[in-house]
């Protein structure tokens, strides 16, 4: 899984999914709020694979008065990452 800044509009960052436990994992947090709200979502796949990846796009600032999206991104990544060690 991977967390990139978005190059050309520093507004928003990108969480990447390679794995399927790991496009499963974003699809939850996203659907459970764990996320931020996600701007946008595009998949890769590889000829022979179905789906080789998931990219979900988030604004890096949040709507006033609500929690900052990268601060959640890399709070969620950081719990995540203490479950699998």
């Amino acid at each position: 899984m991977e967390l990139l800044s978005n190059t050309g509009d520093n507004r928003k960052f990108s969480i990447t999914g390679w794995s399927n436990a790991e496009i499963i994992a974003l699809d939850r947090a996203v659907a459970s709020g764990l996320l931020p709200y996600c701007v946008r979502s595009q998949d890769f796949s590889v000829p022979g694979k179905k789906l080789a990846g998931r990219c979900y796009y988030f604004y890096i600032s949040s709507e006033p008065g609500k929690e900052d999206g990268l601060v959640m991104a890399m709070d969620w990544l950081n719990k995540r990452v203490k479950k699998e060690i």
